[in-house]
């Protein structure tokens, strides 16, 4: 039987016992065990914790609570793992929910300087493949930032004043 860890998308993960953190800590106790070549499902949340969705305002990018920023689930033991072991892993699907939500404060981040208003933007791959005028993206999970938007995106949409292509 495939174990799961399961969260619930309309309450924070704070609100969530015993499914995630969002600060590593060498002291966390794993949510799950799973033997070698197991196959589990873990949940996520989305960055903002649920703070952000599609219907947000800028207003709410400023009230943004920072203390609930990058929800992570787990952590995920692996039974016989010691400390210096190397584990291979295969993320075999990732399955949106909905719309990514994309913001910026300013003052805040890498383009934080550009801007004197918040900017909130929903982001799907189909509008993002429109947008950027390209046939077909290529979903391929990866659980980190794999690349960034071209910022033309969002000067598109009136969002940003300045624009700086970025290719990687």
């Amino acid at each position: 039987m495939t174990q799961i860890v399961r969260l619930d998308p309309t309450r924070p993960l704070a609100a969530q016992a015993g499914v995630g953190h969002n600060r590593w800590h060498p002291g966390l106790a794993p949510v799950l065990t799973v033997e070698p070549g197991e196959t589990f499902i873990l949940e996520t949340l989305d960055s903002s914790d649920g703070h952000l969705d599609a219907a947000s305002t800028p207003a709410d990018v400023l009230a943004f609570p920072v203390d609930r920023v990058h929800p992570l689930t787990g952590p995920v033991a692996v039974a016989g793992a010691r400390p210096g072991m190397l584990l291979a892993i295969a993320i075999i699907d990732v399955v949106p929910r909905g719309p990514a939500i994309s913001s910026l404060a300013p003052g805040e981040g890498a383009l934080g300087h550009l801007i004197d208003a918040p900017v909130l933007a929903a982001v799907t791959l189909a509008s993002v493949a429109a947008d950027l005028e390209i046939a077909q993206l290529v979903n391929d999970p990866f659980p980190t930032v794999t690349c960034s938007l071209a910022t033309d995106v969002f000067e598109n949409r009136g969002d940003l004043r300045t624009s700086t292509r970025s290719t990687s």
